[in-house]
């Protein structure tokens, strides 16, 4: 596949993605409507454990979290077995480009929509309440893409083994909700009890968010091992879809 039919297949598909309500509607108005209700609610409250710094000025890594998980597990997820169901997969095997043309495509187009709701959160919270910008703001920009590459192929993975939009729903929805919750973005794991602070040390989620974190506030240390632990497994779980991919649809 030749660069100029891989970029019209890229917009195709973003143009297709934003057409369609439920998608576009669920995986950007729905994190965007928690930032702005938390803006509402805490916004101007002291951040807890930050000096001089309000909730409104670290809303943004909660912003970031929250676009890079559900785009990237309920967007691949559900877009990758509406695309098994359909035999649009099947069928992309005898086009140039192949398969990896057309999911490669499909994850740039997430990757993008991850940045423009997170950008649109930036913005409202930026606007409507003075939010600070990054520490490390060229740092904002990789950590995106590494949040969502990791969650990405989390969600090719559960597409894949979900094979139907209602399958890869339900083991989306599994993952995602414990994910979000003990992850920092919205509750501070401080007040949960030790063992779910445990937990919460080997679940993605938390990761995303300390990684997020250092590139938002100043005083962070890097956070290497949740640097590592996104690299490692985005790429296993990469590995891991393909596989699977490849025997439910001999590609």
């Amino acid at each position: 596949m030749s660069v100029s039919a891989w970029l019209l297949l890229t917009r195709n598909q973003l143009w297709g993605f934003l057409r369609e309500p439920a998608a576009s509607g669920f995986n950007l108005l729905v994190p965007f409507f928690i930032v702005v209700v938390q803006g509402v609610a805490y916004g101007d409250t002291a951040a807890k454990g930050l000096r001089d710094t309000r909730v409104a000025d670290v809303l943004p890594v909660s912003a970031a979290t929250m676009f890079v998980m559900i785009i990237g597990v309920f967007g691949m997820g559900i877009g990758l077995a509406s695309m098994i169901e359909a035999r649009s997969v099947a069928a992309y095997r005898l086009r140039p480009g192949g398969v990896p043309g057309l999911l490669s495509a499909y994850a740039v187009v997430l990757v993008l929509l991850v940045v423009l709701g997170f950008a649109l959160s930036w913005l409202t919270l930026a606007v409507g309440w003075d939010a600070r910008g990054p520490a490390r703001a060229w740092a904002l920009l990789p950590a995106l893409v590494l949040g969502s590459a990791f969650f990405v192929a989390l969600g090719a993975l559960g597409g894949t083994l979900g094979g139907s939009p209602r399958s890869a729903q339900a083991l989306s929805s599994m993952l995602f909700f414990p994910f979000l919750f003990l992850s920092g973005a919205m509750f501070p794991l401080d007040d949960f009890p030790r063992a779910l602070r445990v937990v919460s040390t080997v679940l993605p989620g938390r990761h995303v968010f300390d990684l997020f974190s250092w590139t938002w506030v100043s005083g962070e240390a890097v956070p290497w091992a949740s640097i590592g632990y996104l690299a490692v497994g985005a790429a296993l779980l990469f590995w891991a879809a393909v596989v699977a991919l490849g025997r439910r649809e001999n590609v």
